[in-house]
């Protein structure tokens, strides 16, 4: 069995991405590796990843607020293309599917643990000049969060949540500045695989007040 990863540095989890847009090709392929060149889409509905080029622009330029949900239980709900996660990191919950054990949607938890597929392994980058862990989401087996604040009496305080696809729309600003109607959206067949989390950029105050 791979080992449980204790998580004790920043990482990054990127998103996966695929199309059904006939017209998508990509000559790209793994990092460090050779790039693969991958032939247009047949009539037969099979999706296929999108180009690197597109994928290393949504990863590096886009944020959650450009990649959103149009699944009918998530609907509208923002996916993050690069999920930061950490041992404390504090997140939020995206989806209802799991109303019943206690959680739902901007529900705040926080990460504890990652378990990597067998044989998968973690590589380093630079990210903002400092040296991260980056995993992709398809290496992932599940990620481990507690709620934040304790449960409600009778729920586990611990869950796990494993990679999710989503359909969902992903909007491109075409020109920087100009206003959203200059904008490119990729949508209707867009499909992002992803933990069903968002970081939570501002910490939860847990000062006591008087």
């Amino acid at each position: 069995m791979h080992t449980l990863h204790q998580l004790s540095f920043a990482t990054r989890d990127f998103a996966s991405f695929t199309s059904s847009n006939n017209e998508e090709s990509s000559t790209g392929g793994r990092e460090g590796g050779k790039g693969k060149k991958h032939k247009r889409k047949s009539k037969n509905g099979i999706k296929r990843k999108i180009s690197q080029a597109l994928h290393d622009i949504i990863t590096s330029k886009l944020g959650d607020n450009d990649i959103k949900s149009t699944d009918f239980k998530t609907k509208g709900a923002k996916i993050d293309p690069v999920l930061r996660l950490y041992t404390g990191s504090y997140n939020m919950c995206i989806t209802n599917e799991d109303l019943s054990k206690g959680r739902g949607n901007a529900m705040l938890c926080k990460c504890t643990k990652v378990k990597l597929k067998k044989g998968k392994k973690r590589r380093w980058k630079n990210w903002e000049g400092k040296k991260v862990c980056t995993v992709s989401v398809d290496d992932v087996a599940w990620v481990e969060f507690e709620h934040f604040p304790e449960p409600s009496k009778g729920k586990a305080k611990r869950f796990r949540l494993a990679p999710q696809k989503f359909t969902a729309t992903i909007t491109f600003n075409v020109v920087e500045g100009l206003t959203a109607k200059s904008n490119f959206k990729v949508g209707n067949g867009a499909t992002v695989t992803q933990i069903p989390v968002n970081s939570n950029k501002q910490q939860p105050d847990t000062s006591c007040r008087v």
